[in-house]
């Protein structure tokens, strides 16, 4: 081999190396909170709605072009609430494995300015439903506020008032706020949601996680929260406007790309995991 042919071959192999690391990169700059390792789901761009796995449920929103898309432009997905109407947007939804009891979603999202809003503060983003119940996140603030928090309305029939820093029901509704951070959220601009979910062993053992990050700073870290089931049935996009009151101008919320991924795989387990499977229950020898 002439020295010649050694080189291209190093270069070869360096630029195949290169290309082999170069997801895990991308993902880590692009989503900086997936934890590593996460079996991904959905990676969607929305240039088409319903499409790419995403289901309609109550509307399914219209793609248009915005060049300050900050991840895959041209296109987003929008939701447009127009005045003098008492109900608007839509919902779509992604199914997810039904053995996922842990969960990381992220997208990029931003509500128009100005953004009239419910007189009662809540203005829905996106869910995220167990089986038998659901939590919302919630862009929470009043009407044409400028600047909004983050919070996350769950509804599972479980008590989770421990959690405090939020308000609601014992044993029913609870509204909750960041813990590690709660700045305000700007208006008309773009803005990067990361969640991290993974449901707890029982209804009441207050082992579950919620955890989010808005624009890569942690808000809310709880690691006691309370579900009502075992495993997530699916995601929604929810920015409706589902009530009686009338818009006086037309607000938006816009979605430029989204990407999904079970931290274990569908329910399973990590790679290097030790721990040693739980002792069948209910078995019967014959």
């Amino acid at each position: 081999m002439t020295r010649h042919s050694g080189h291209l071959a190093v270069l070869a192999t360096l630029l195949i190396a290169a290309c082999l690391m170069w997801p895990s990169q991308a993902s880590a700059q692009s989503w900086p909170n997936e934890p590593s390792g996460s079996t991904l789901l959905n990676d969607y761009a929305f240039n088409a709605t319903p499409g790419g796995g995403w289901l309609p449920a109550y509307g399914s929103g219209t793609i248009g072009a915005d060049s300050t898309a900050p991840f895959s432009p041209s296109n987003v997905l929008r939701y447009t609430f127009n005045p003098s109407t008492g109900s608007g947007g839509g919902d779509i939804y992604y199914p997810l494995p039904s053995s996922t009891n842990e969960l990381y979603y992220a997208f990029w999202w931003k509500p128009s300015n100005p953004y009239q809003g419910y007189s009662n503060n809540h203005n829905k983003i996106a869910f995220l439903w167990t089986h038998t119940g659901e939590y919302y996140m919630d862009m929470y603030g009043p009407p044409f506020s400028t600047s909004r928090n983050i919070a996350f309305q769950i509804e599972m029939g479980v008590d989770n008032s421990h959690l405090g820093n939020g308000f609601g029901d014992v044993g029913g509704t609870w509204v909750l706020f960041g813990n590690k951070a709660n700045p305000a959220i700007a208006m008309g601009q773009w803005h990067r949601i990361e969640v991290y979910n993974k449901t707890s062993s029982t209804n009441s053992s207050r082992d579950g996680i919620l955890r989010w990050w808005v624009d890569g700073q942690l808000f809310g870290d709880y690691q006691n929260v309370n579900y009502n089931d075992r495993t997530f049935s699916h995601l929604q996009l929810t920015p409706s406007w589902d009530g009686s009151e009338q818009h006086s101008n037309a607000d938006e919320q816009r979605f430029d790309h989204i990407r999904i991924s079970a931290p274990k795989g569908a329910g399973g387990t990590t790679k290097g995991d030790t721990t040693p499977p739980a002792s069948p229950v209910n078995l019967r020898a014959n």
